[in-house]
This record gives structure tokens, C-alpha cells and sequence, in this order.
């Protein structure tokens, strides 16, 4: 009797080792599994930089644009200059430009 009961002891202990793994498994690879969470709040942290970032040129452009309105203004002329030098390659008289090529 002890063999036999020592035997279906070993097999339930088995089987609720085995009904563990396959829940975990399930668990963590299933279509709502947790390793999907992570990669659906990974995703949702990188567009919220994302979105963060477009903010700031949103407000970068807006005010590029309420500076451009006045194009007498000293910081208008400034952004008038940066897009002549950056753009168009222009500098002053006195200046010389001196360009650097990129491998």
C-alpha cells in the first residue's frame, strides 16, 4: 500500500506541475498575455514622447509663425537671417563660409 500511495502522490504532484506551467504559459503568451502588456505600454510610452515632441515643434512653429507676423521685428530678422545662412548659404560681406563636407 505505501508504494501506491506514493506513487499516486508523485502523479498528482505531477499534474498540478504540469496544470501550473501550461496556466503560465497561457498566461504570459496568450493575445493578453502579460509579455503583450509590456509591449503595449512600451508602445504607448513611446508615442506619448512621440507626441510630446511634436508638441514642442507645434508650439516652436507657432511662434516662429506670431514672430513672423511683425517682419520689422528684431527676432524676425533673426529667423530671417538663420533660414539665409542654413539654406541658401548666405553670409555677410566680412564673413567667409566655409563649408565641411560629411562622409
Amino acid at each position: 500500500m505505501a508504494k501506491k500511495e506514493i506513487l499516486t502522490l508523485r502523479i498528482k504532484t505531477l499534474i498540478i506541475i504540469f496544470l501550473l506551467i501550461i496556466s503560465l504559459t497561457f498566461l504570459l503568451f496568450n493575445k493578453t498575455g502579460l509579455t503583450r502588456y509590456y509591449q503595449v505600454k512600451k508602445e504607448k510610452e513611446d508615442l506619448y514622447k512621440l507626441k510630446e515632441q511634436k508638441q514642442k515643434e507645434l508650439d516652436e512653429l507657432k511662434y516662429r509663425e506670431q514672430v513672423l507676423q511683425n517682419p520689422n521685428s528684431k527676432e524676425a530678422l533673426q529667423i530671417f537671417e538663420k533660414i539665409a545662412r542654413e539654406k541658401y548659404e548666405m553670409a555677410r560681406p566680412e564673413e567667409e563660409v566655409i563649408k565641411i563636407k560629411e562622409k
